[in-house]
């Protein structure tokens, strides 16, 4: 496996739980007035927004690592290798 892949996955996992968080940091089970609960609610948005946006980061720059886009001296992939097997083994007669 691969920690960026990892990382993305927990991320996007555990999203919800920002919602919990700051709940929790506002004490949102207590009554608030309208400025602090429209405060609150781009703080919720902002941060679901940022965190929406990291674990997607981190698996598309997996996948582009993994596709060995970004280098092209990086060797060549599994897949590469095992087609490249398949193909000498293969004989037309």
């Amino acid at each position: 496996g691969s920690f960026r892949m990892l990382l993305g996955l927990l991320v996007m996992a555990f999203s919800p739980m920002v919602y919990v968080a700051l709940g929790h940091y506002y004490s949102i089970t207590r009554p608030m007035s309208d400025v602090k609960i429209w405060k609150l609610m781009e703080r919720i948005h902002t941060a679901s927004f940022v965190i929406g946006l990291v674990g997607p980061v981190f698996i598309a720059s997996f996948v582009f690592a993994r596709l060995n886009l970004m280098s092209k001296d990086a060797g060549e992939s599994v897949e590469v290798d095992a087609w490249k097997m398949v193909i000498s083994k293969v004989s037309v007669p």
